[in-house]
């Protein structure tokens, strides 16, 4: 198995936390 270091998910989850952050505010925008 491949392990992925920690750092690598931290990296993820935050920038997916912010995407959504994005999107919602863009949608807060339009709408």
């Amino acid at each position: 198995m491949h392990k992925i270091p920690p750092f690598f998910m931290l990296h993820h989850y935050f920038y997916n936390s912010m995407n959504n952050k994005k999107v919602q505010f863009i949608l807060r925008e339009k709408g």
